[in-house]
């Protein structure tokens, strides 16, 4: 097994080189920089990446958008008592397992190695709801530079039982000069659409309407679809279209997300909250398909997981985030990819 190890401690980098030389792994690399383990992981192919919970800032964005770029699936991190507890968390739930720092005081029994090596190794409990990275995400995100090419167009979101609540807690927290124009599809008994456009845009900082027919959003403005037909978009301009309902749904979030993904390819960000069913999964995967990202509300903060639960495993995530994370990263996001607020 090829192994990097991304420790601080100097000693405790050399201790697990020795513990994995022993067990005639191959060590790649021992450093405290995580940018030169990332670039080290894709060029030798590494194979498990071990960092600890103090390696990196908690809310370093950075770190997790470069980390969904490796192919190296499994990842351990290490965690104490007084450590970054976050880190720990969102690796846990996205990438890999946690396990305790080796205790300094028995590392040298040859029974507590082997036990170490046994735990970095084992198959991440199955409980542990993670990505595995099988969505291979490729967009280019540069932490100084960026390209025009590479810059986010348009963000789709997609929700259905509980959406009301986690779509008000997103656009709260976006910033009144957000650039980037939204879409979202909300399961809703027809009717009640315009009343929640009213409650969203009376809520946020953004101008939250309904989408019409030829509407072409402009930046930072939010457009719902309304209930009884799909929006769809062609050429960058939103269209309704009457037809069959798509997983018992319409308008169907996988309609919308399709459509924008032709459309928009790398240059999209699909996002998918709480909800019953499966709508929106597949329009996930068909979205890191064509080249762009996806963010998926995690378990412990959906009124219902059905919706991210099957998009999770498909391999449509690139990230899964509680919900009162998801609108700062998105805002990170944007700031590294469209070089917007600097």
């Amino acid at each position: 097994m090829r192994v990097i190890i991304v420790l601080n401690s100097a000693m405790m980098r050399s201790i697990l080189k020795e513990i994995f030389t022993d067990a005639h792994d191959e060590v790649l690399l021992l450093t405290a920089n995580w940018r030169d383990a990332l670039k080290i992981a894709n060029e030798k192919k590494a194979e498990l990446i071990i960092f600890g919970d103090n390696t990196i800032k908690v809310d370093d964005d950075y770190f997790f958008m470069e980390l969904a770029k490796v192919e190296s699936k499994p990842l351990v991190c290490f965690t104490g008592k007084f450590n970054e507890k976050e880190v720990a968390e969102l690796t846990k739930r996205n990438y890999g397992k946690v396990i305790e720092y080796p205790d300094i005081d028995t590392i040298n029994d040859d029974e507590y190695r082997k036990s170490i090596l046994r735990s970095i190794k084992a198959p991440p409990d199955s409980r542990i709801l993670q990505t595995e990275l099988k969505t291979k995400y490729q967009s280019v995100i540069g932490a100084n530079k960026t390209s025009q090419s590479d810059c986010i167009e348009h963000i789709v979101i997609g929700s259905s039982t509980g959406g009301p609540k986690a779509l008000k807690i997103i656009l709260d927290n976006l910033p009144s000069d957000f650039p980037v124009p939204i879409s979202i599809v909300q399961h809703l008994e027809d009717g009640h659409e315009e009343g929640l456009a009213k409650y969203l845009n009376r809520e946020s900082k953004l101008s939250v309407r309904l989408a019409v027919t030829n509407d072409k959003p402009n930046p930072g403005e939010v457009i719902i679809a309304v209930q009884g037909k799909h929006l769809v978009i062609k050429n960058k301009v939103f269209y309704y279209e009457d037809g069959e309902k798509v997983n018992f749904q319409k308008p169907s979030i996988d309609r919308l997300f399709k459509t924008a993904s032709s459309t928009y390819k790398k240059n999209l960000v699909g996002i998918l909250l709480t909800g019953m069913g499966q709508d929106g999964a597949l329009g996930c995967v068909d979205i890191l398909h064509n080249g762009g990202y996806t963010i998926v509300q995690d378990k412990e903060t959906s009124t219902v997981f059905g919706m991210p639960k099957v998009a999770i495993e498909s391999g449509g995530a690139s990230i899964v985030l509680p919900i009162d994370k998801i609108a700062e990263y998105l805002v990170n996001l944007v700031k590294m990819r469209n070089n917007y607020g600097k």
